[in-house]
């Protein structure tokens, strides 16, 4: 149900959208009469019916017995009711009877849709155009014998030869319909959103099936087509229906088994079969279509097999139980190296499409478009040192993401990457990062603190707009980066936040008019870490300021693992919590915890030789299972995962020259920090 929802509101904002870029008077009505909303059309003294929101089905314009009458008088004039004007009933669920009179000879598209509680549908008799024969509760195109619009008591009589458009769209309480041998055709989104509905039987007689004619119907369990359809056929006891001559899948349900004979899988085929647990995809499909499996969230696993050489765009877009992705090996488009649990175009490096499991090897070079969109169970991510471009709408809605690392080689994030990602509570923009794009992190709500690397050039409009719960913002850029339309809501946030800028710099912002409105303050920046991030946490409370350079940072344990020391550029400088210091030099500052199992005989054999280093470095460490090399400023330099090994050799000759910090993570979840210097 919570998905049907879900669906209707985003049809709805589509049509609200749609209409903003039409006339204004498809905004508002002209005059109501007895509680039906008309406008009028052109100079002539007719109307068509039209709903009375802002938008159509915002708050359900209708509802009970609706009879549309002949004609109505408004303001001394008497107009002829012509028409149903588009999406003048939509939605509305409390709507249970409608009577179209003689007058009404057109209606325009989606007038109907997700009318879920309409029983009874009459065209009175002696309309020109259309009719309701048999008692059928249907409205038909006399001419064409097209069912227009249906619903839950529709009985499709046997003189309709087709099934139109959009005709039974969202009526989510139709559980049962019968299609008689005399339809030819199903139109585009025939049964669209009828999640109610169980079991479709397609007779002899249909030729022609349109686009997504059974999306988003998640209770659908059985589809049988008839043995002798020389167009489709269910072949194998498939509970599919495929076209025979193209061997696509055109629709699937929860009980599917794709034949081997399959090789192509369609445009949104499984779309919203939410009840879909199991699928294989056997090695005869090539095609996996658009949208094939979206919103398929009780979809755990899937495989890939080998002779798969095309996913589409949303394949398995918001399969938000997906823990398990496997390419099979040998496939010459795709695969999944390291057990990655994604998706990656092999020639591209491009990691396409992901799940809450997902690990990015260290070879992908992008995050692609919607790769990990609507993964609610992504909790945390690092993006390695690999990766130059975070693609438009990568993690968006990831609504449960708390953590995500950038490496210090991302070049681009992109359009809404991580939009509405509202439980992120801080991100850090590493130095290589030159863009921010527009509503990148639009709506992310937990956001306190955001850091922006020194290289950032424009951020894009909206960037950051929604994030109401922002403490501070660092900007370490000496140049002020060019600033899009409200990237930082301008009327909430601007006044209240400190804006934390390079000391020196102050003069360059002050000359822009966006950046000279912030409260700016100039601060000396440091680098602080916590020894293991799972016994405490650390954080600056106090920037050091261009004047005094005292800084203050606070320790926080987390449960029974106390607050020991805190060690600066290796020695042991402080017991103090809050700790209070003079930045007076290149500071990396560690806090440790009590319970971090790293003893002094296991730390004294962790080598990093030599040090300093020029070109590479050897690191010697017993059960090594992760090493993140991380710049002065804090950025993430390099990133090396699934070691699993006790030596290994790290290659800085693309890294500048500084001062950085090694930390090493053991198979046993210990950190093991250590600073190493490249010239």
């Amino acid at each position: 149900m919570e998905k049907t929802k879900e669906m209707k509101h985003i049809r709805l904002f589509f049509l609200a959208t749609l209409l903003l870029l039409t006339s204004a008077s498809a905004w508002a009505y002209d005059f109501e009469v007895d509680g039906i909303y008309y406008n009028i059309n052109g100079t002539l003294p007719c109307v068509s019916v039209t709903y009375e929101s802002f938008y159509p089905g915002s708050s359900g314009s209708y509802s009970g017995n609706v009879v549309i009458p002949l004609s109505v008088s408004y303001g001394g004039t008497t107009y002829s009711v012509t028409s149903i004007g588009s999406y003048a009933f939509t939605d509305c669920d409390n709507l249970t009877s409608l009577t179209i009179p003689s007058s009404v000879t057109s209606m325009e598209n989606s007038a109907f849709s997700g009318c879920s509680g309409l029983t009874s549908i009459i065209v009175e008799a002696g309309n020109p155009v259309y009719d309701s024969r048999n008692n059928c509760n249907a409205i038909i195109e006399t001419q064409t014998n097209t069912l227009l619009v249906g619903c839950m008591m529709t009985v499709i009589p046997n003189s309709v030869t087709s099934i139109g458009n959009n005709a039974f769209y969202y009526n989510t309480n139709l559980n049962a319909i019968e299609i008689p041998n005399s339809i030819i055709s199903i139109g585009n989104w025939a049964f669209g959103g009828c999640t109610s509905l169980t079991s479709i039987a397609i007779p002899e007689s249909v030729m022609s099936i349109g686009l997504n004619p059974f999306f988003d119907c998640s209770s659908l369990s059985s589809i049988l087509v008839a043995g002798d359809n020389p167009y489709y056929d269910g072949r194998d006891n498939s509970n599919a229906l495929i076209e025979t001559e193209t061997n696509k899948i055109i629709a699937g349900c929860q009980k599917t088994v794709i034949p081997n004979s399959v090789t192509s899988i369609g445009h949104s085929a499984f779309c919203g079969c939410s009840g879909l647990t199991l699928i294989t995809i056997p090695n005869s499909v090539t095609n996996i279509g658009y949208r094939a499996f979206e919103n398929c969230t009780g979809l755990t696993s899937i495989l890939i097999p080998n002779s798969v050489i095309d996913i589409e765009d949303y394949a398995f877009n918001g399969c938000t139980g997906l823990t398990s992705i496997v390419v099979a090996t040998g496939n010459p488009k795709y695969d999944s190296r390291n057990n990655c649990n994604a998706i990656i175009e092999t020639e591209t490096n491009t990691l396409r499409i992901g799940c809450q499991s997902s690990s990015i090897p260290n070879s992908v070079t992008s995050i692609g478009h919607m790769a990990f969109d609507n993964c609610t169970g992504l909790g945390s991510i690092i993006i390695p040192n690999s990766v130059v471009n975070i693609e438009d709408y990568a993690f968006c809605n990831c609504t449960n993401l708390t953590s995500i690392t950038i490496s210090n080689s991302v070049v681009n994030i992109g359009n809404y990457a991580f939009y509405e990602c509202m439980n992120l509570t801080s991100i850090i923009i590493p130095n290589s990062v030159t863009s921010i794009g527009f509503s990148a992190f639009k709506g992310c709500t937990g956001l306190t603190s955001i850091t922006i690397g020194n290289s950032v050039e424009s951020i894009g409009s909206w960037a950051f707009s929604g994030c109401i719960n922002l403490t501070s913002v660092i900007v370490k850029s000496t140049t002020p980066p060019n600033v899009g339309t409200s990237a930082f809501d301008n009327n909430v946030i601007i006044a209240a936040v400190p804006f934390f800028i390079p000391c020196g710099s102050q003069e360059a912002y002050l000359n822009v008019w966006f950046w000279k409105r912030l409260n700016l303050i100039g601060i000396i920046d440091f680098m602080v870490f916590s020894s293991d991030e799972t016994l405490g946490r650390v954080r600056i409370i106090n920037q050091p300021d261009c004047e005094s350079s005292v800084a203050t940072v606070v320790a926080e344990p987390i449960g029974d693992h106390p607050f020991q020391y805190w060690m600066m550029n290796g020695e042991i400088v402080s017991t103090a919590n809050p700790y209070t210091f003079v930045v007076d030099e290149d500071v990396v500052l560690i806090g440790y915890f009590e319970g971090t199992g790293v003893d002094e005989e296991t730390e004294n054999k962790v080598t990093v030789s030599p040090n300093p280093a020029m070109e590479r470095v050897r690191i010697t460490c017993q059960d090594m299972k992760s090493i993140m090399l991380c710049t002065f400023e804090g950025r993430i330099a390099k990133v090396f995962d699934n070691l699993n090994m006790d030596e290994t050799e790290i290659d800085l000759a693309d890294l500048p020259k500084g001062l950085y910090l090694l930390r090493i993570e053991l198979q046993n979840g210990l950190i093991i920090n250590k600073k190493i210097i490249i010239q």
